[in-house]
């Protein structure tokens, strides 16, 4: 939001709010199902920083002054994660990456006018 980055990076990650990491946690310690588990804590699908950008400047356009334009990644460079294991093992649940996305926005903004 800072106006940092002006090129696309060839990049795209899983975007899952820090409350539902907490939540899949303690689901697993609560869990005798998983004992000796491991989960992947994230959304469904991945996210570039161009789609990123696109969301805050629909979505939050008054913090969106400073975000270049960036161009889409080609669907290659898009990861292919499963949050199977959590969702059905423990009953796991995360937010959509675009609401987490919002959330963070909305931190970082708080955070700067505190």
């Amino acid at each position: 939001m800072a106006g940092v980055i002006k090129e696309t990076p060839k990049l795209a990650v899983s975007v899952v709010d820090v409350r539902d990491v907490a939540d899949l946690h303690l689901r697993a310690m609560r869990s005798p199902k998983a004992a000796g588990e491991r989960f992947l804590a994230s959304t469904a699908a991945a996210v570039s920083l161009h789609d990123a950008a696109r969301i805050i400047k629909e979505e939050r356009p008054e913090q969106a002054e400073r975000i270049a334009d960036l161009s889409p990644l080609p669907p290659s460079l898009y990861p292919q994660l499963s949050n199977r294991k959590a969702t059905a093992t423990l009953q796991w649940q995360p937010r959509d990456y675009k609401t987490a996305l919002l959330a963070t926005v909305d931190s970082l903004v708080a955070l700067a006018s505190a």
